[in-house]
């Protein structure tokens, strides 16, 4: 399950995870604060995007290296919890963005996405997933991206995407 509610204070957040009974849930944060107070309340699976960018707009590259030495550090900067367990993930953007942001990704994010924006077919896609894999730390699994407003996006159907990257191996989806 993605926590998909609108959390404004802590207040909010911690009361929507003591309702969560999946442990399995990713939640998404735009900065160190946020990823902060999702960690040390036991989010085991962080997403790091900007959505005031976009939907699946990247961090800023000194985001993505604070949370490197946040982790690489086991918790540090007087945290409440050692983050060695947490899996990261990071949103890289869209084809225009996506791979430029990949190259910057420190390793040890777990997970990584592209939006499918104007891949409009399986060569435009495959061929963005081909170049991200290609600059992708080795550790970093690509996970596929669909959108509802496939047509709006000018991309692929959801369940076209699904398959293709069943094709391609891809676990997440």
């Amino acid at each position: 399950m993605e926590v998909n509610a609108i959390v404004t204070t802590a207040h909010d957040f911690e009361g929507l995870m003591s309702s969560a009974t999946d442990e399995t849930y990713l939640v998404s944060v735009r900065d160190l604060d946020e990823f902060d107070l999702v960690t040390n309340a036991g989010v085991p699976i962080v997403d790091l995007k900007d959505p005031f960018m976009g939907p699946l707009s990247p961090t800023s590259e000194k985001t993505w290296e604070l949370v490197d030495k946040r982790v690489g550090a086991g918790g540090g900067f007087g945290s409440k919890k050692d983050r060695s367990d947490v899996f990261l993930s990071a949103a890289l953007g869209e084809r225009d963005q996506a791979v430029a942001a990949a190259k910057l990704l420190p390793s040890c994010f777990h997970f990584a996405k592209a939006g499918p924006s104007d891949c409009f077919d399986i060569c435009e896609l495959t061929a963005l997933w081909k170049e991200l894999r290609s600059v992708l730390p080795t550790t970093t699994e690509l996970v596929a991206v669909a959108y509802a407003d496939w047509q709006f996006a000018n991309a692929m159907q959801p369940m076209e995407i699904l398959r293709l990257a069943a094709d391609w191996g891809m676990q997440r989806f």
